[in-house]
């Protein structure tokens, strides 16, 4: 295990007022992603290397679709790839590229300023682990994609019950297949 320096930012809960810490930068490596705690343990998720990437995002284009574009779909896979990652070893969530919420009030709602000059601190690189997803049936781990998609994707529901409806084309061709996801994602709603 090696050693990565990493920027250290100062933030502002937007609820209390009160600063803390989160850090920035990742080892010099393409598709690699930063996950931190609250209490700044770092680890890493290597998406040309982890398996999990590519399965989270078959799951969420077979529940979302091609269509769904820009920053909703990337917010989906965000929060569907963080139920994925095992918790630290204190315990603690961890939370991709460092937009960790505020430790003192819980907001997700944050002002971020780099420092006047810069402060690096060195981290020990870890990587992310499955251990959890991994042990989920099939049927689990597409609940969970599901749960996310839902959350971050107001239009979800929409588009499908409107193609539920529809006749012709992709409709009548996946309609049971569309049935089978409202019905799905109406379930999880239900306490």
């Amino acid at each position: 295990m090696g050693l990565c320096r990493m920027e250290a930012w100062r933030n502002t809960g937007e609820e209390c007022g009160q600063q803390f810490v989160s850090l920035t930068g990742a080892p010099e490596d393409y598709g690699v992603r930063l996950w931190e705690t609250t209490s700044l343990d770092v680890a890493f998720l290597h998406s040309l290397k982890d398996p999990i990437w590519d399965e989270v995002t078959a799951l969420l284009v077979s529940i979302a679709g091609t269509a769904t574009i820009g920053t909703e779909i990337v917010h989906a896979f965000t929060l569907a790839l963080s139920e994925t990652v095992d918790p630290s070893a204190a315990g603690e969530r961890y939370y991709a590229d460092g937009d960790i919420p505020c430790p003192n009030c819980g907001s997700r709602s944050s002002r971020f300023s780099g420092p006047s000059s810069p402060r690096f601190v060195d981290v020990p690189v870890r990587w992310v682990t499955h251990q959890r997803w991994e042990a989920l049936a099939p049927v689990e781990r597409r609940r969970t994609v599901e749960r996310a998609a839902l959350a971050s994707l107001p239009g979800l529901r929409t588009r499908l019950r409107a193609t539920r409806g529809a006749r012709g084309g992709f409709a009548a061709a996946h309609r049971e297949t569309l049935k089978g996801v409202i019905a799905r994602l109406e379930a999880l709603e239900e306490p």
